[in-house]
């Protein structure tokens, strides 16, 4: 059990790094002008969807959760520590690793709603 443990929290930290700068990186569809004030707002908004990390509290209170339920449905399968342990970390991995994945679309929506507000015409 503990190998998948090891794996679960290897496989999960590594999905993690790999999205750092997505969302952040976001191009959106305007109609305008793709000149140097677009090009300048752009970076801008990228920079500030960039301050909503991954390892945010609602991350951390879903990983707390997951692990939580996950330990108990390991300890309830066997009643064995290791059980419950591989549970916790599994549910642990999952609970956190989908809410970070949702950050990625909030800092699209960052970038889009940055980019309205300084009067480009987003579309997409």
């Amino acid at each position: 059990m503990k190998n998948i443990q090891y794996l679960t929290s290897i496989v999960i930290s590594l999905l993690l790094l790999g999205c750092t700068g997505t969302g952040a990186t976001y191009v959106p569809i305007v109609d305008g002008p793709r000149d140097r004030i677009f090009t300048s707002d752009l970076a801008a908004c990228q920079q500030l969807a960039q301050e909503r990390t991954y390892m945010n509290a609602d991350v951390r209170n879903d990983a707390i959760v997951g692990g939580v339920i996950g330990g108990i449905l390991g300890l309830l399968d066997d009643g064995e520590l290791d059980d419950a342990a591989g549970g916790a970390a599994a549910g642990a991995a999952i609970g956190g690793g989908s809410r970070a994945y949702e950050v990625i679309e909030e800092r699209k929506n960052i970038v889009k709603r940055c980019m309205l507000q300084r009067g480009h015409n987003v579309v997409g």
